[in-house]
């Protein structure tokens, strides 16, 4: 069964007031027999009033008569944004109001985000919660492993421990119901590693080890199968830092970063140098993870999280200056964030200790 997209946007417990209105727009127009097919954030405005509104229906399609599910889109024709395009659409083949749930899940993605850069975790796990739903009602398995990770780490920045488990253990049984490739199946396994679970992030290096290579494994758009044998170091790495092995941590890290410096493997290199007691290289890691924001996206935490890790790391080599520095610029980024975001106290105490 597939609930009507209002329906899902007005779950008691996991409903965003823009999000619902954004659903209701798109559930009326379904109910209509209209598709559509180009949600983004460009067309969605925000009305003087402070609702929100639909707009530029220009490649919409409507069948007289039609309901929602109802197969309007001739095969071979392609429209949209590639980035908010569901994969019938990418493919050119028939689509109906699902194409437009897919767009939805997108943007409450990316919403999420936005209220995460502004320290608003309540409000961004609310808007994952609900794409989660989404995802799960419409069996779009990929995307609701992506954003239980996503959820997993927006809760453990809030201190719930046990919330972000349960999201990571949800992330696990989606995964057994996929064909994944090692670049998604390393984001488990390092979160997995971090929390203490080293057999199932042993389990999952040994599964992407089976997933190397093979071109039907599921994975991102860019995915480059030349790039299997980095993740896959990167999360035997995350493996030999979870069990105390930190010189082959490094090492295997280390040989990771040579062929990829995406944010996530860079911080992986930072942390293995912090363990090893390379305190002037991981600081220069740390550094460099924040000379590159990349907002949007599964590494945006890290780059937070980063300020009081490289805070922390000055304040050992005595650089206290440093440190403060980072602290205050989290503080100001995050200056109407919730207050009991772990990295935003911890900068606090850090600086108030510092006499800041």
């Amino acid at each position: 069964m597939r609930l009507p997209t209002a329906a899902i946007a007005r779950s008691s417990r996991w409903s965003t007031s823009r999000g619902t209105e954004i659903a209701e727009a798109l559930d009326s127009a379904h109910k209509r027999g209209t598709v559509h097919r180009d949600l983004k954030p460009s067309n969605v405005m925000l009305a003087a009033d402070g609702h929100v509104k639909v707009m530029d229906f220009g490649v919409a399609k409507h069948l007289a008569g039609a309901a929602v599910g109802t197969m309007i889109t001739l095969t071979g024709e392609i429209v949209g944004t590639m980035n908010y395009m569901s994969p019938e659409q990418i493919n050119g083949a028939p689509v109906d109001a699902r194409s437009d749930v897919f767009a939805f899940g997108l943007l409450l993605y990316e919403m999420a985000f936005l209220e995460m850069y502004r320290g608003r975790y309540d409000a961004a796990i609310k808007e994952l919660r609900q794409a989660i739903l989404i995802n799960q009602t419409n069996r779009f398995g990929v995307s609701e492993y992506r954003d239980r990770l996503i959820l997993a780490r927006a809760l453990a920045a809030k201190g719930m421990s046990a919330a972000a488990g349960s999201e990571l253990d949800g992330a696990a049984r989606v995964r057994a119901t996929l064909s994944l490739g090692p670049e998604w199946l390393r984001m488990l396994a390092k979160l997995e590693a971090r929390r203490g679970r080293v057999k199932e992030a042993r389990r999952l290096v040994d599964e992407m080890s089976k997933r190397a290579w093979d071109a039907t494994a599921g994975s991102s758009a860019n995915r480059s199968m030349d790039e299997d044998q980095t993740y896959i170091n990167q999360a035997q790495g995350e493996v030999a830092l979870a069990e105390g092995r930190f010189d082959e941590a490094l090492r295997l890290v280390e040989a990771a970063s040579l062929s990829d410096r995406d944010e996530d493997l860079i911080e992986s290199v930072a942390a293995a140098n912090v363990a090893a007691g390379h305190l002037d290289v991981a600081a220069k890691r740390y550094e460099e993870l924040l000379a590159t924001p990349r907002f949007g996206h599964e590494s945006q935490e890290l780059w937070f999280r980063s300020h009081v890790t490289v805070g922390e790391i000055y304040e050992r080599l005595g650089r206290a200056d440093e440190a403060r520095r980072k602290y205050e610029a989290l503080v100001k980024i995050w200056k109407d964030g919730d207050s009991d975001l772990v990295a935003l106290t911890e900068a606090r105490a850090r600086l108030a200790k510092l006499g800041a």
